[in-house]
């Protein structure tokens, strides 16, 4: 099996592999307060963190769900990014949710290469659901004088008129949030 993605590294056997442990790693070191620090010394003034929908919401045979158990370590390091490091840096932060079930685009950076999943079955009933829980999760835990948005899906296959139509239409029955 061929890794190009997070669903298919998740899917592929573990080998000799510590893949919690190198979860883990990631989030203690990918992003430091050093690297905020000379973002914000460059002139930096808004920063754009991606993350699985998975973190919030993973269904039955969903690759991610061995996983489970360490996504709350995750977000605590989100809210230390957010309430500590970028507030006291006076940097503002979008959460992007940068996947959505099934793939939203059919490319690696949808958490899922490959057909576009996202219209099928309940997908997109599921990633509305989503958005609202990550929408609450981020008011309820997050600084609003740091949070600036959240990024509802990255880069939807604007390309196909029906995924066009099916968020386009699911967004426009929102109500505005503040």
């Amino acid at each position: 099996m061929q890794v190009v993605d997070e669903y298919t590294w998740r899917s592929a056997p573990a080998g000799t592999n510590d893949r919690q442990g190198l979860l883990q790693d990631h989030w203690d070191t990918w992003v430091q307060r050093g690297h905020l620090e000379d973002l914000q010394a460059a002139g930096i003034t808004h920063l754009r963190v991606p993350v699985g929908y998975w973190y919030w919401d993973v269904a039955e045979g969903e690759p991610f769900a061995s996983d489970a158990a360490l996504f709350p370590g995750a977000l605590a390091k989100l809210i230390i990014l957010v309430n500590e490091w970028c507030a006291e840096l006076g940097l503002k932060v979008l959460v992007d949710l940068h996947t959505g079930p099934g793939s939203q685009n059919g490319f690696d950076n949808s958490g899922k290469r490959g057909p576009i999943g996202l219209l099928e079955g309940g997908n997109v009933d599921r990633w509305a659901g989503i958005v609202g829980t990550v929408a609450e999760w981020c008011k309820a835990n997050l600084d609003a004088g740091t949070l600036f948005g959240l990024e509802i899906l990255n880069e939807p296959a604007g390309f196909n008129d029906d995924m066009w139509a099916a968020v386009s239409g699911m967004v426009s029955s929102w109500p505005v949030v503040s």
